[in-house]
């Protein structure tokens, strides 16, 4: 019989060409989403994906991209009810392919990669502790290894969204808000300990650790309702996290006049995470643990301004100093800047604007009444698929 592929969740390493790789990502919805959320990002990755292996000139290369399905109409009950579905369609989806007929049994690696929306971000790191513990039954002599390769979030509320609304609110009001949207709220609103667990303990941190590029994108300049700047780039108004300015992209005619701005958090090693998980329990932990401990993996953050892509103008605010001419200066001059900074600069906005950047950025269309509404936000997705299929056939 077909040996089911063993998940081996390593950091990937480059394989030669001559070995047959297929590299897999999976994209999923968030909250009240469905497969369709995510159908223009995953259209511009077809687009790109041929291009870029044709250019790569590694015919043994294939890239395929799946649209999480089993938690449309199921994301109340919780964080982890849905990261073990997620866990369990990709299992099946490569098993499946690996005992199909198109030549998957000839397959030596398999990578896999997320893209994860708001909720569905949290589903993914759920799901992959899950997938860790196939190591534990499965042999690694006889299978094709799936190795951990690109692991992205888009607005996704890693810290939760207690103390994260949009407007401030009491924490009864907290409660009931949480009350109303089931196991979920209580998972996001931080009724109980789970998303905490998920950033401090070895269970969740280690899996995500094993990928080799972690990349996190959030809406800047209070344009995000759903989850603000704060959460989505676990960034701490009182925290020193340094924050590496990479590139700040912006009025470039392929990029359609967005404007980008790139941050690099350095990779601490395991030896010193492990002495903050301990000193981390001492003081039962707090919102700036979790984004420090999620920071010492090393991540990607791109802040991104959707207030020109909104489909109500934004008003400028009278004397009020423009926050991108104020960041391209402190930029400039700066190669770090520190978390609490980066809350001072794209947690706060120049402008009024109608808040609906959650579903713009993606270009959500998981209605026809979405993709209309969100179409401004394409050239934002198309820029993704760009990074994302570039970093995936990187392994």
């Amino acid at each position: 019989p077909m040996s089911k592929p063993s998940f081996q969740c390593t950091p990937s390493e480059s394989v030669g060409v001559s070995e047959r790789v297929v590299h897999f990502c999976f994209l999923i919805h968030g909250w009240m989403g469905n497969p369709s959320e995510l159908g223009y990002l995953q259209s511009a990755m077809e687009k790109e994906k041929e291009a870029a292996i044709t250019d790569q000139l590694d015919t043994c290369a294939k890239l395929i991209t799946h649209s999480v399905t089993c938690n449309h109409d199921q994301t109340f009950d919780g964080v982890a009810a849905g990261g073990k579905r997620v866990a369990k369609e990709v299992h099946e989806f490569i098993s499946k392919y690996h005992s199909g007929t198109d030549g998957g049994e000839n397959v030596t690696d398999f990578t896999i990669s997320f893209i994860g929306n708001s909720l569905g971000g949290l589903y993914a790191r759920y799901a992959i502790s899950e997938l860790k513990a196939h190591t534990e039954s499965t042999s690694a002599s006889s299978s094709p290894q799936i190795h951990f390769n690109v692991f992205c979030t888009t607005a996704t509320p890693h810290l939760g969204v207690s103390k994260h609304t949009f407007i401030s609110i009491p924490r009864f009001a907290e409660a009931a808000i949480a009350s109303v949207m089931g196991a979920t709220g209580r998972d996001l609103f931080r009724s109980n300990d789970l998303l905490r667990q998920m950033a401090m303990e070895p269970k969740f941190i280690d899996p995500l650790r094993s990928f080799r590029r972690r990349i996190a994108y959030a809406n800047a300049f209070r344009t995000d309702f759903q989850v603000p700047t704060c959460t989505a780039a676990f960034i701490c108004k009182d925290s020193d996290n340094l924050h590496r300015v990479v590139e700040t992209e912006t009025d470039s005619d392929s990029l359609g006049g967005i404007f980008f701005a790139r941050f690099q958090t350095e990779s601490l090693s395991s030896q010193y995470a492990e002495t903050f998980e301990y000193k981390a329990k001492q003081s039962e932990g707090d919102m700036h643990e979790m984004a420090t401990r999620l920071d010492q993996l090393g991540w990607t953050k791109v802040f991104v301004d959707t207030r020109d892509m909104l489909p109500i103008t934004s008003i400028k605010k009278p004397f009020a100093s423009d926050r991108r001419k104020e960041f391209m200066k402190i930029q400039s001059s700066n190669e770090y800047m520190k978390s609490g900074e980066l809350v001072s600069m794209f947690n706060e906005s120049d402008r009024l604007s109608v808040p609906l950047g959650h579903t713009v950025m993606v270009a959500n269309s998981k209605s026809s009444f979405f993709s209309y509404l969100n179409r401004n936000g394409r050239p934002v997705m198309d820029y993704l698929a760009r990074e994302v299929i570039a970093e995936i056939l990187k392994w």
